[in-house]
């Protein structure tokens, strides 16, 4: 689009100039980042994890995560893709194209935060108007600590910033949307879920999470009056 106004004839008066502005279009965009990118049973080779270091069953991470946290989470071991234990449902109603990831073939009952990297495909720098992340998922046994046990009470958190997402099931999807304009950067990203034990029996987690974005509308090069002017002389 364009925005102009009138500026009065030069000179002898035989023609009329306008001074405009114009403005690129802002475009939207959308891509996905799911669990279980592989096949079961295989390694994923796009997460991998960090895993609750005390090596007991429905214990909780010690204290909140840190940036050192995060980044043992991106330096871990590979996540498994896995079937679906007999108990867990089998597919999102989100998107059926993710499978259950865990941190072993056979479902270790551990709590563990899962990293994830994806990249936005803007060059930085750059300006995003508005983004969102529309976030579905199943996990046994919820992402994140609850109420009152546990000091990381969020269950996904993007470039190490928590967002409002916990809890959930192993049996029915649940979804949530979130402004993450602020967060949301040109380039590489990172998603991390925690994924939380809590029954000693099996652990996994299965999600699908859209990230919506829309570039800043930003002026171009306006035409200047001196410019016009120039070129009547």
């Amino acid at each position: 689009m364009s925005s102009c106004f009138r500026r009065p004839a030069f000179a002898l008066g035989l023609f009329v100039t306008f001074l405009c502005v114009g403005f690129t279009s802002a475009g939207a965009s959308s891509f996905v980042v799911r669990s279980g990118t592989v096949a079961p049973t295989a390694l994923d080779p796009n997460i991998t994890y960090l895993v609750e270091p005390s090596g007991q069953c429905a214990v909780p991470f010690a204290s909140a995560f840190t940036a050192a946290d995060f980044a043992a989470a991106d330096a871990g071991p590979a996540a498994w893709s896995v079937p679906a234990y007999s108990a867990w449902g089998a597919n999102l109603w989100c998107d059926p194209l993710t499978n259950w990831i865990s941190t072993g073939t056979n479902y270790p009952s551990r709590s563990a935060l899962y990293s994830v990297p994806f990249n936005v495909p803007l060059p930085d720098p750059c300006c995003i108007q508005y983004a969102t992340i529309d976030f579905c998922w199943m996990a046994d046994d919820i992402l994140g600590d609850p109420a009152a046990n546990g000091p990381n009470p969020l269950g996904v958190y993007l470039n190490g910033v928590g967002l409002p997402i916990a809890g959930g099931n192993y049996a029915t999807a649940t979804r949530v949307i979130v402004d993450i304009t602020t967060l949301l950067k040109c380039g590489d990203n990172r998603l991390y879920i925690y994924d939380r034990d809590l029954g000693c029996a099996v652990a996994g987690a299965n999600f699908s999470a859209t990230i919506n974005y829309t570039e800043c509308v930003t002026p171009t090069h306006p035409t200047s009056w001196g410019s016009i002017r120039a070129m009547y002389r």
